[in-house]
């Protein structure tokens, strides 16, 4: 298994789960899947007041690995803002450090959120 593992995230996929118990005690997860990559990435987020669970990489049957990384329910909508908007999207998971997280890309200074920022209207 790898000490660093850095990729672009080329898809992404939601789960919300229903219940008194959710999936569990998870509320949702977002999975991440890589071009060319076998690795998955399961994002499990939790409500508040449970126990966050260690993140965890498992060694799938066939040889790559599987990364588990736990979230509060409360980020659950500023990760999906982030796969939606931004772009390039990289996973980081660094097993000596237990640095695990997502980050956007190099954007241009000023860049705004719309398409067209002219005041003349």
């Amino acid at each position: 298994m790898a000490d660093i593992f850095s990729e672009h995230v080329s898809k992404y996929g939601a789960f919300l789960y229903g219940g008194p118990n959710g999936n569990n005690q998870a509320t949702a997860t977002v999975w991440l899947r890589f071009e060319g990559r076998p690795e998955f990435v399961w994002l499990r987020f939790y409500p508040p007041g449970y126990q966050l669970p260690e993140s965890y990489e498992v060694e799938h049957s066939a040889g790559y690995s599987m990364y588990y990384v736990s979230y509060r329910s409360g980020d659950y909508s500023k990760v999906i803002d982030l796969l939606r908007n931004e772009d390039p999207i990289h996973f980081y998971w660094n097993s000596e450090t237990g640095a695990v997280y997502l980050r956007c890309g190099a954007e241009e200074v000023g860049e705004g959120e719309g398409e067209d920022d002219d005041d003349d209207d």
